[in-house]
């Protein structure tokens, strides 16, 4: 069997998305050899898939491009035409409008565009939602990251359940079995100028991530005199970040974009990670900061709770009280409490290992 990855997008971003590309691709082509496969980049081969690409089975396509819209839409598309498989695998963003053929496998990682277009930049809902109605149509399977996501695309594209298979997200090595030493902790307490003691939420820095709920509960705690650690928030800046951040008080530091080789660490030196999210198709940085020790709170919105499991506190979505009493219940567990609840987190983000969601992609790939 011949399978390509359309790997283009890793070039623009490297985002959770992105990430469940290279890994699927990575993992796939290790544990099936036999099969040969097409990888198609944008403008230069990606250094994470830099090995593979050198393997005897493998075939790289690099393509030139510049506009987003015109490469996905006109470039790709002729590009597609040329490249023969018996499957077509997209695990970034959706096939082109324009590209037809047998054995299209699409991702759909989330309806956000329909369950809270407000959060997404006006000119690009129609653009998505398009996508994702040809998706539904031209796909011979589509993949998705969550059950609540299958449960959306099967109600609201008309998709039987049958066609479509969940994957979950993975977690790298590096989160689950961390090497994070006492030096590395002071670097990058330094590199980023991390406080001493501090609560993190990293995400792009978007409206859908509704860090300005977290920001307003952090500084009302300490404005109280019940909290006297400050807040980090990490990421890259994403659509609308100012009204996404809201008022910011002296408490909170913004690092920007961490380095993965630094991740591990950022996580393991924070009191707790806190996720206010309003809307995942997943919400990998849950799992990846359980999978670093760090206890987790997130919101119950969406996906989270099956990222989270039982290994996590909850709170309602959009309740500042509901988070200010998450946070609060955290940070007086006993020590003991809070070392069941790490131990209870690692095992359960191990669950989410790249072996075991590539394999399942595998396997919806070849149905």
């Amino acid at each position: 069997m011949t399978i390509l990855f359309d790997l283009t997008a890793v070039y623009d971003h490297l985002t959770g998305i992105e990430r469940y590309a290279i890994n699927t691709a990575k993992y796939i082509i290790a544990a099936n050899p036999e099969n040969s496969y097409i990888l198609l980049f944008k403008n230069e081969i990606h250094p994470s898939l830099a090995k593979e690409s050198a393997l005897p089975n493998v075939r790289v396509q690099v393509i030139g491009g510049c506009n987003k819209l015109l490469f996905n839409q006109l470039v790709l598309p002729m590009k597609l035409r040329s490249c023969r498989a018996d499957r077509y695998f997209f695990p970034c963003f959706q096939s082109p409008l324009l590209f037809r053929r047998k054995g299209i496998v699409n991702t759909i990682h989330d309806l956000a565009v329909w369950d809270c277009p407000e959060t997404i930049k006006p000119i690009m809902v129609p653009y998505h939602r398009l996508s994702y109605l040809n998706a539904a149509r031209v796909s011979r399977s589509i993949m998705t990251v969550s059950y609540f996501s299958k449960g959306r695309i099967c109600k609201k594209l008309h998709v039987d359940e049958r066609r479509v298979g969940v994957s979950f997200s993975g977690v790298s090595e590096q989160f689950l079995e961390p090497d994070v030493s006492a030096e590395k902790l002071a670097y990058v307490r330094k590199k980023y100028s991390l406080p001493k003691k501090y609560l993190l939420c990293l995400s792009t820095v978007e409206p859908r991530k509704n860090m300005s709920l977290l920001i307003k509960a952090v500084a009302e705690l300490r404005k109280e005199g019940k909290l006297d650690a400050e807040l980090v928030l990490a990421g890259r800046s994403g659509w609308k970040t100012k009204q996404a951040l809201g008022s910011l008080s002296s408490c909170t530091h913004l690092t920007g974009f961490i380095d993965d080789c630094d991740l591990p660490a950022v996580y393991r030196g924070a009191e707790a990670f806190v996720f206010p999210s309003l809307y995942e198709g997943f919400g990998l940085p849950v799992v990846e900061a359980m999978a670093c020790g760090t206890p987790v709170i997130s919101s119950d919105a969406a996906s989270l709770p099956e990222a989270a499991g039982d290994s996590g506190l909850l709170f309602e979505s959009g309740s500042v009280s509901s988070l200010k009493c998450a946070i609060l219940k955290l940070l007086a567990m006993p020590e003991d409490e809070r070392e069941k609840l790490r131990s209870r987190a690692h095992r359960h983000a191990q669950k989410f290992a790249w072996e075991t969601v590539a394999e399942r992609v595998y396997h919806r790939i070849c149905k």
